[in-house]
């Protein structure tokens, strides 16, 4: 590069640097494979001008010679980088059959001027619906709404999203940094029962009122529950290793644990309470508190603990008379709202939302005005996967915290966002918590998560760096880790993925970190499978189930089986994945995740399916509808009504499907899915192709196709030109059809996707059949034919050996098309998808006529015929009427009523736009219209 050429470039809010080659959007890296980079480097050079195919080519590939399609593929992938979506050209656009143009206003920038704070773009489209919700935050308060709305038109003035992660982070060497107390919990001394609530109500008490201020961190409860369950139990001092283990695992300075006894008598009896402070630092005791009441008078027992230890941490007590009521507001006022409330509680953090969730709603019940309660609640149901119902209590959390601390109303109000699945609200708010408290780690990572689902890895991964320079232990916690392979996934970026999860779980096992170990090598497992290396996969997969038993998280148990599952289904042991499944669906029922009960079913519809067993798959699919439906997951409703009317479809019911397809419709476009919404559309032209309506089939696949092209989503693409290609086959316009399936054969192969592309391979061995090129149709089914018997795809293994039949037959191999007809019978045994059975029936009728075996080829036929009727699919009842009457002619040559039907048949089909066998059978009788 001369010295008068810039060094970078600036379009919209993104910058590209050459010299460091690197594209940055909103000061954060995206990555680029060289090529790519390449291709976007030239583009932007020539910005405002056309650049032609060939000219892209011949620079980028000198020496080699490459297909269009890898060119396309490289725009695409700029276009995901650069987050053009919803059909918009922002940044390339594409000419037709000539080349592309970069068309954003392009600034070159002086390699001397400094470089100016990039600008975050506009937010991306919400993703769809995870199916795990996230691990659910500090149970934490917020404030009013329309507080909480003035608070953050205030941070904007602040804190403008351009300004970079960096500014709003403080706690590193030489910054201030508050001091982080963990409250570890009381020992109930007394062994009574009645009384055991109260050590989570002590907690939660003494944890507010030391908070109160913000002049301490307190970790979360939850992180704090988990660490205490780890230790032995020890009312007394604390050792060594302990203290270490706080330290270490939870940033902690300084911990706080002690007893209480509960004794008996007028007015609720009388209560002790001993509280011990400990640095984790130097493991001293710093000092003992202890104090005896009323119980009566227990918010009053713990403000003054609270005040005393205050004063051996150095901490002045809080300013304002209302942060001093912190204890009082952690608790209802009622008595059997606080027991209600500590109870469910204690549940919600043992991962027993079931059992935590009828205790919350008594709590609200007895005192609907306190929020805490509502939070958990929230928090409960939405680990259930009633999200509806969690978004509903959240919303009452938020118009009840008008009282609560500035970090409790951001807390709720990020609550909300995420119950909602509104990850920009929530990674604003997380924003402004780290903006309020830039050393608490935690924030931290809620807003890297949220950034992650909201489509902005790239920013998650900005914050993850910055998070780095916050104090030991803070900066060394393997959760940033497991935060970056989470992003680095999220942006395909599978080696640093890889990277980042060995590294979590390795710190996690020299820590005893077990829960944080099984999810880095859930991580790890994916990442593993992206890159290809399944062979290694299955290690992390099997490792992590294992881990979580022991801690009491069957939600995390469920979904490392599911990942186990999952990988058996891509390997093709559907009876392997359906045993994981089963495993999977039992812990959410035990559980009552009735979210995960139906992501379970959908799965299990799936493999039944692909197994041939087409009652099983119905069953399940209506499982998973009857779940969705029960929990207000309308993403999954959708799925559900898509999957029941393909199977119904199938089946010849063809009314009841096109009316749940035509529901499925009309919820995706009502909550704005276009990648559902494409899904259905092309669902609604299947069913109607079975039902013979070529037309509208080919306007749906059209329909559903420029959708997908307009989302950038090449698989759905390839899909959509397969399911076009059949109605084009069907039509008697081969050379279209042949068209069509090499694109898309081209896409997944280049997506590395195996399984569609056997499946794509064998309708192209279709058309070259019928194009009078049985050679080649012979290989390409022989060759798709492979792939699907290792993954116990009977359906898709019939019609290939049928397909090849067909081939073989006009190459004169009739008994190898013979023996292959049979093998195609022979795996069918159990499917009951009409498809493939109607398929071969009449494949090997047309070969049993070949080989002269006129009655058994009519019995064959008759067979298709009837059970044709019977799924009333009109296509194989044509074909099949085709094959009786080229049957006829061989058995009565000349006979002129034989020929009248086959003529006939050639109007009807002509009539029907089945333009193929009306052409057969014109040949057949030699009929000229």
């Amino acid at each position: 590069m001369s010295e008068l050429e810039p060094e970078r470039y600036r379009f919209g809010s993104h910058t590209l640097e050459v010299r460091e080659r690197r594209l940055l959007a909103g000061g954060a890296a995206v990555p680029l494979k060289p090529r790519v980079f390449d291709t976007l480097l030239y583009l932007v050079e020539r910005a405002g001008h056309l650049v032609p195919k060939e000219e892209l080519l011949a620079k980028l590939w000198p020496d080699s010679v490459v297909e269009e399609s890898t060119l396309a593929k490289n725009v695409w992938l700029i276009r995901k980088a650069l987050a053009e979506t919803g059909g918009e050209t922002l940044f390339i656009e594409t000419v037709p059959r000539i080349g592309y143009r970069f068309v954003a206003p392009v600034e070159r920038l002086d390699p001397a001027a400094p470089a100016e704070e990039d600008t975050l773009g506009p937010p991306p489209p919400a993703l769809p619906d995870p199916l795990w919700a996230p691990y659910p935050r500090g149970l934490l308060p917020g404030m009013a709404a329309v507080a909480i709305l003035v608070l953050l038109v205030t941070l904007s003035t602040f804190l403008p999203h351009a300004r970079p992660p960096s500014r709003l982070l403080a706690g590193r060497p030489g910054a201030p940094a508050r001091a982080s107390v963990v409250v570890l919990g009381f020992a109930n001394l007394s062994r009574r029962s009645d009384s055991e609530w109260l050590s989570t109500a002590l907690t939660e008490m003494m944890s507010a009122d030391l908070a109160a201020g913000e002049r301490l961190r307190l970790v979360p409860g939850a992180d704090a529950q988990r660490l205490a369950r780890s230790l032995p139990p020890a009312p007394g001092v604390l050792g060594r290793d302990a203290l270490a283990a706080a330290r270490w695992q939870l940033a902690a300075d300084y911990v706080i644990q002690g007893s209480y006894l509960s004794l008996p008598g007028p007015d609720g009896g009388v209560l002790r309470l001993d509280v011990v402070l400990q640095s984790t630092a130097t493991g001293e005791t710093l000092g003992t508190v202890s104090g005896t009441g009323a119980a009566s008078h227990l918010f009053s027992l713990v403000d003054d603990a609270s005040a005393r230890l205050r004063k051996r941490l150095g901490v002045e007590p809080p300013s304002s008379q209302n942060t001093t009521a912190a204890a009082v507001a952690a608790l209802p006022v009622h008595p059997e709202a606080a027991r209600l409330y500590a109870e469910g509680l204690e549940k919600l953090r043992q991962s027993d939302a079931l059992g935590a969730r009828p205790l919350l709603e008594q709590a609200v019940a007895v005192e609907e005005t306190f929020p805490l309660a509502h939070v958990a609640l929230s928090q409960a149901l939405l680990a259930l996967g009633y999200d509806p119902l969690a978004v509903a209590e959240a919303k009452r959390a938020l118009a009840l915290s008008g009282s609560l601390s500035r970090a409790q109303q951001l807390e709720i109000t990020a609550g909300l966002a995420e119950a909602r699945k509104d990850w920009t609200t929530a990674s604003t708010t997380d924003r402004s918590l780290l903006a309020f408290f830039p050393d608490n780690l935690e924030y931290g990572l809620s807003l890297a998560r949220t950034l992650t689902a909201g489509g902005k890895a790239a920013d998650a991964l900005g914050v993850i760096a910055e998070l780095r320079k916050l104090r030991p232990p803070a900066s060394q916690d393997p959760r940033l880790d497991l935060a970056e392979a989470a992003a680095s996934g999220a942006l395909s970026d599978w080696p640093r993925q890889l990277a980042s999860a060995r590294r979590a779980a390795a710190t996690a096992r020299a820590r005893h970190l077990d829960l944080l170990r099984g999810k880095a090598l859930l991580e790890e497992a994916g990442a593993e499978g992206s890159l290809g290396q399944e062979p290694a996969a299955p290690g992390p997969r099997l490792a992590a189930p294992r881990l979580f038993p022991p801690l009491g998280d069957a939600t995390a148990e469920a979904r490392a089986l599911l990942g186990i599952a999952n990988a058996r289904g891509d390997r093709g042991d559907y009876d392997g994945a359906l045993a994981g499944y089963r495993q999977a669906l039992a812990t959410f029922e035990h559980i009552g995740n009735r979210k995960g009960e139906a992501h379970v079913w959908s799965d299990i519809a799936n493999a039944s399916w692909m197994r041939g067993d087409v009652d099983e798959s119905l069953r399940s699919a209506e499982r998973e509808l009857a779940l969705s439906r029960e929990t207000g997951d309308r993403r999954a409703v959708v799925w559900g009504l898509g999957a029941i009317g393909n199977v119904l479809a199938d089946q010849g019911e063809i009314e009841k499907a096109l009316r749940m397809q035509i529901e499925a419709l009309a919820i995706s476009r009502e909550i704005g899915d276009r990648e559902y919404t494409a899904f259905c559309i092309a669902s609604l032209a299947d069913t109607r192709l079975a039902a013979g309506d070529l037309e509208a089939a080919a306007q749906g696949y059209r329909e559903a196709l420029e959708m997908s092209r307009s989302l950038h989503d090449p698989g759905g693409v390839a899909r959509r030109q397969e399911d076009l290609a059949a109605v084009l086959l069907a039509q008697g316009r081969l050379d279209e059809a042949d068209r069509l399936l090499q694109e898309a054969l081209a896409a997944h192969r280049k997506a590395g996707e195996e399984d569609a592309a056997a499946q794509t391979g064998l309708g192209l061995a279709s058309v070259r059949n019928e194009q009078g090129r049985p050679a080649e149709a012979l290989a390409l089914a022989r060759s798709s034919g492979q792939a699907f018997p290792a993954m116990h795809q009977s359906g898709n293994t019939a019609l290939a050996l049928a397909t090849g039949a067909l081939a073989e037959v006009a190459l004169g191999q009739t008994a190898a098309a013979e023996a292959d007809c049979e093998k195609a019978r022979a795996v069918l045994q159990g499917n009951r998808q009409s498809q493939p059975n109607l398929f071969v029936l009449l494949a090997q009728g047309r070969v049993e006529t070949a080989a002269g075996h006129l009655a058994k080829a009519r019995e064959l036929a008759e067979a298709a015929r009837e059970r044709a009727e019977k799924a009333r699919a009109p296509a194989f009842i044509l074909e099949a009427r085709l094959v009786l009457g080229e049957i006829g002619l061989k058995e009565h040559p000349g006979d002129g009523a034989g020929q009248k039907r086959l003529q006939e048949l050639a109007r009807e089909a002509q009539a029907k736009g089945y333009l193929l066998i009306a052409r057969k059978a014109e040949r057949a009788t030699g009929f000229k219209r």
